[in-house]
């Protein structure tokens, strides 16, 4: 399985802080959030990456991904963390909203 998430994981396209995070079993990271990263994390980026501007509301890339919000989130805080994306607005209601940074976009056209 290692092999897999070498191959495939994010850390091959220059995210080795998350990568290590996720390898580590950092027990602040939420069960999962490996997998998730890994099975998700390029789909938030394409999805990010088809839009013209590059900006998607939370909950338009839940539809587009398609995945449940509460799984997304997650995968959305380690993006940001890692300056993949960034948020641009704040929503009372939670849809915020993200752009994809120049660091993401080399990541989508990878």
């Amino acid at each position: 399985m290692a092999n897999f998430k070498e191959q495939f994981g994010l850390a091959y396209r220059g995210a080795p802080k998350a990568e290590a995070a996720v390898r580590s079993g950092d027990p602040s990271l939420p069960q999962g959030l490996g997998e998730a990263v890994i099975a998700y994390g390029g789909k938030v980026i394409a999805a990010l990456n088809s839009d013209p501007n590059k900006t998607l509301r939370l909950f338009d890339i839940a539809r587009r991904v398609p995945m449940r919000v509460d799984t997304l989130l997650p995968v959305i805080r380690l993006l940001t963390t890692e300056g993949y994306i960034e948020k641009t607005s704040e929503d009372s209601l939670g849809d915020d909203t993200f752009r994809l940074t120049d660091f993401g976009r080399k990541l989508a056209t990878m």
